[in-house]
């Protein structure tokens, strides 16, 4: 026989609160998978944080999105790879300031 109870609470508040318990305890099981969200607007976003650098000023970075987004990161992950493979080998073989003077802002009269 299958259960065809209704949870009422689904799509609500109560249950968003729910699922971030939920999540908060997979964390500790499973820390690989396990992501935090945050509900801005009625909208659940992921959010993806780093680690402060010691001896840095500002917070550790912090990028959300969306479904959306979460999905058009996932379709060009193989792009997205590339290019961080690319520009740290730029930059840990840099022997001149070809890479820094490329990107430099220029300077203000």
């Amino acid at each position: 026989m299958v259960d065809e109870t209704v949870d009422e609470t689904e799509g609500t508040e109560a249950s968003y609160v729910e699922e971030q318990a939920e999540l908060e305890a997979a964390e500790t099981s499973a820390p690989s998978t396990a992501y935090k969200t945050e509900l801005y607007k009625g909208n659940v976003l992921i959010v993806l944080e780093g680690k402060k650098k010691e001896d840095s000023k500002y917070d550790a970075p912090r990028i959300q999105f969306g479904l959306t987004k979460a999905k058009l990161v996932l379709a060009n992950i193989d792009a997205i790879r590339a290019f961080v493979a690319h520009e740290e080998s730029m930059k840990k073989n840099m022997k001149t300031n070809t890479y820094q003077k490329k990107f430099k802002a220029p300077k203000k009269d």
